[in-house]
């Protein structure tokens, strides 16, 4: 048959971390080491900073194609002009 420990000792224990939730900043300072390591900050900074490349490569993209089809246009323009004049 199994045993449990008495509730009674377990409560009053002044040891135990249910009854007395103090918390010290060294034990904080650990757990956001354990939640972001260094590799981990690295790799998201890493991340970002790829998308950010991406996003400006893009837009560079775009407005090349832009200021392309307007050249194209003024020089559509330019032709047409040329040959209407008297």
């Amino acid at each position: 048959m199994a045993t449990f420990p008495d509730p009674s000792t377990h409560v009053n224990n002044p040891t135990n971390s249910l009854s007395n939730p103090t918390i010290s900043s060294k034990s904080l300072s650990g757990f956001k080491k354990e939640l972001m390591p260094d590799q981990l900050i690295k790799n998201c900074k890493f991340k970002k900073e790829t998308e950010n490349k991406e996003k400006r490569e893009s837009e560079r993209k775009r407005v090349m194609k832009i200021n392309m089809q307007h050249q194209l246009h003024l020089t559509l323009f330019a032709d047409l002009n040329w040959y209407d004049l008297p």
